[in-house]
């Protein structure tokens, strides 16, 4: 249990907290409705036929190319808030970071190699 609070006011933790798991729910729903589990997994990388499909521009990625990489993780967000976590929202940061570092040294240059042009990996 992290005794160690956040030190800002309840109503902002919890304000906060319920928009950002809001948020990466609405990204989970559209990650499975509409991208599906196996392009999230990465088979656009491993199999054309994946590859070739269009790109998805409903749901969550009606407003971002990146769904998985920005409002998904903002659910880790969400969670350390609602529980006043402030080391919950040391590891959130720390994923935040990893998870866009791994996005500009792979998975962006992938993006450009596999969908060229058709990509708005920005």
């Amino acid at each position: 249990m992290d005794t160690t609070s956040t030190g800002a006011p309840q109503w902002l933790n919890w304000g906060l907290g319920v928009a950002f798991v809001g948020v990466a729910i609405y990204g989970m729903h559209s990650v499975l409705r509409y991208f599906t589990i196996r392009r999230a997994v990465g088979g656009d990388h491993f199999r054309e036929e994946i590859a070739a499909m269009p790109l998805v521009n409903e749901g969550v990625f009606k407003f971002t190319s990146n769904a998985m990489y920005g409002p998904i993780f903002l659910g880790l967000w969400g969670i350390a808030l609602l529980c006043d976590s402030w080391n919950a929202l040391v590891v959130a940061a720390f994923q935040h970071v990893y998870i866009w570092v791994h996005y500009y040294c792979t998975e962006k240059p992938d993006m450009e190699w596999i969908y060229g042009n058709r990509a708005n990996t920005g």
